[in-house]
């Protein structure tokens, strides 16, 4: 794993970190969420929608990325809400 240059210049080491990475963060942020949704009121559900989006764009991606015309708009999306 280590070899040839490390994680960083594996693609599928890069991608296993950045799909691990999310559905940790996925479920941190709705269970954050769903436990604080009392207290910050409105933010807490926009924040677990911003993130479902942000997974399920991310999906799509991946699922689609070898159909031509779509791999460019859902790319752009999900970095769209990345930034967000």
């Amino acid at each position: 794993l280590l070899e040839g240059g490390g994680l960083a210049n594996n693609p599928l080491s890069v991608h296993f970190v950045h799909r691990t990475l999310a559905y940790v963060l996925t479920a941190a942020i709705c269970a954050f969420a769903f436990v604080a949704r009392r207290a910050l009121g409105r933010e807490a559900p926009l924040a677990a929608g911003f993130v479902l989006a942000q997974a399920t764009l991310g999906v799509l991606v991946t699922v689609t990325s070898h159909w031509p015309g779509y791999l460019l708009p859902l790319g752009v999306a999900h970095q769209v809400v990345a930034y967000v």
